[in-house]
């Protein structure tokens, strides 16, 4: 009987079918191949054998062209969590060289074209980062992280109207989605809209309020309009959420300032 046998030496490497058959042979493949293909890995795929039993060899050669194309995918998916790695890493020309890789093996990879976005906006390079944010929106539309980061490197760029409007586009997307919110309070805090920015951390907190950084934000705010009662309550509730949080040291001088201002008050 023959046999048809699949190789993938590695992840580089291009399938091999090796057939030996010289006149017309029917095989009924799937569920024993299937079965070969669990055991196998991505890095060797010469597990995978069919026994001659009914059917065409065309399907076979179409189901492995098939199973060829999903290890492409998880290939395109492995190289992009490496990247992730890297970038937390900060080795971020590394993690550029690896999602650029991912987008090679599938074009449509919309998470590697806004992560390359990400990382480039981080560099300064936000015009360039906007462009892999537009590709990342183009392939799909209905993600919200991808509105949100366009709309950080928009901001970056000193487009605010038009940053503020691609979070309300995250948002609109996902109302629930509380960082979109706080990036829009931010963005009107660093413009001395205070108001407006109290509104936005305060939703933000109303959908998550396990955030210390959401309170601190709102701390600060309620801080610049002179409202320090209420300033140094959102500050204690960021502290108390996280006693590790990064300005907690700054929160706890503003608090102890504060309780001495209301004992000069009572003293006096």
């Amino acid at each position: 009987m023959n046999t048809i046998r699949c190789y993938e030496p590695a992840c580089d490497g291009e399938a091999e079918l090796l057939c030996n058959c010289t006149s017309p042979v029917t095989y009924s493949c799937e569920n024993h191949m299937l079965k070969h293909y669990k055991s196998s890995s991505p890095h060797n795929f010469s597990s995978i054998f069919v026994e001659p039993v009914e059917g065409t060899k065309e399907a076979i050669l179409q189901f492995l062209a098939e199973e060829k194309s999903k290890i492409e995918k998880i290939k395109a998916n492995i190289i992009e969590s490496f990247a992730q790695t890297l970038r937390l890493l900060s080795r971020r020309k590394k993690a550029l060289e690896c999602l650029q890789e991912a987008i090679r093996i599938d074009p449509n990879d919309a998470d590697a074209h806004n992560w390359i976005g990400v990382i480039l906006g981080n560099e300064n390079k936000c015009e360039e980062a906007v462009k892999y944010h537009n590709k990342a929106i183009r392939i799909n539309p209905n993600c919200s992280l991808y509105y949100n980061d366009k709309g950080y490197a928009l901001y970056r760029l000193g487009r605010i109207e038009k940053a503020i409007d691609y979070l309300e586009k995250a948002i609109r997307i996902d109302p629930n989605n509380a960082n979109s919110i706080n990036n829009i309070g931010n963005i009107l805090t660093n413009e001395k809209r205070y108001e407006e920015g109290v509104k936005q951390f305060s939703e933000a907190i109303r959908i998550n309020p396990n955030s210390a950084n959401y309170y601190y934000n709102k701390g600060y705010a309620l801080k610049e309009l002179g409202r320090r009662e209420e300033a140094m309550e959102s500050y204690k509730e960021a502290i108390r959420i996280d006693p590790n949080y990064p300005v907690s040291y700054s929160c706890k001088e503003f608090i102890s300032e504060n309780e001495k201002r209301q004992l000069k008050c009572t003293l006096f």
